[in-house]
């Protein structure tokens, strides 16, 4: 993206970003590639549950010798297509009693995995409901999933799809970006959801379409935004609370400075 395209164009995307697919940390699995439409199976695939950790040797009572998959798409996959098929067996052996929990009936065969990316010793595995547009985020360990243990699912995150509209960005320059776009159209309420009460004050009413992003950089632990009104040639510098913005969280701008004042 052009660092110097007008700020409505660039949260033109911004506003496409999904809640959780953009909380994550670098990559340390090899990027996966979209499996297509998750169809749960018949009920030869149902096995036993097995302890947190234990490896998918067998299980002695159910005479299930099946083994787990041990690639985190791989494994979510056989998740998702358990709780599309209501199979709370397998579901129970795949994820934690709280994820399994989190999930209610919502399954079905209309699940397609959209993106998978480590994150800190975690893969982030999102699907999306082709009928209704709904997302589910599931996080595995990768250690687990690597020994072929069960319950490596270990968090879910179910969005309807009108929740992720709403949803905020969580790259920085983005963050700042719609919080430029909302001041620049008088959207106190959004205004108000990014940033402090004392930077929605410092903006005050200078708000334009007119501002351009024209740098990005980080500092300890925050990014800083700069943007400059093509028109008069203000500049306003924009700091962004990383974690802040990471965790999707509102009030993620904390200061507002015009290069004048």
């Amino acid at each position: 993206m052009d660092r110097r395209s007008t700020t409505t164009a660039i949260i033109a995307t911004s506003a496409l970003v999904a809640l959780l697919s953009g909380c994550s940390g670098d990559n340390d699995q090899p990027t996966p590639t979209s499996t297509g439409s998750v169809v749960p199976p018949d009920d030869s695939q149902a096995t036993a549950p097995s302890t947190p950790g234990e490896t998918a040797s067998g299980d002695a009572a159910s005479g299930s010798t099946s083994a787990l998959p041990t690639v985190p798409t791989d494994y979510a996959d056989h998740f998702v297509r358990a709780w599309g098929s209501d199979d709370q067996t397998t579901m129970a052996r795949l994820a934690t009693d709280e994820v399994v929990q989190s999930l209610d009936d919502r399954g079905g065969p209309h699940w397609d995995q959209t993106s998978a990316e480590g994150a800190a010793g975690s893969t982030i595995v999102t699907y999306t409901n082709t009928e209704t547009g709904d997302t589910l985020a599931l996080r595995l360990e990768n250690e687990l999933v690597g020994q072929g243990a069960g319950q490596a699912v270990v968090e879910a995150q179910y969005t309807t799809a009108d929740d992720s509209q709403d949803a905020l960005p969580t790259a920085p320059e983005d963050y700042a970006d719609t919080l430029v776009v909302a001041w620049g159209e008088g959207d106190r309420a959004a205004m108000q959801r990014l940033a402090t009460d004392e930077v929605v004050h410092t903006l005050g009413d200078r708000g334009s379409p007119h501002w351009e992003r024209i740098s990005t950089e980080g500092a300890a632990g925050s990014t800083i935004v700069t943007y400059t009104e093509t028109q008069t040639g203000e500049v306003l510098t924009l700091r962004v609370d990383n974690a802040q913005a990471d965790h999707c969280a509102e009030h993620s701008v904390v200061e507002a400075r015009f290069e004048d004042d």
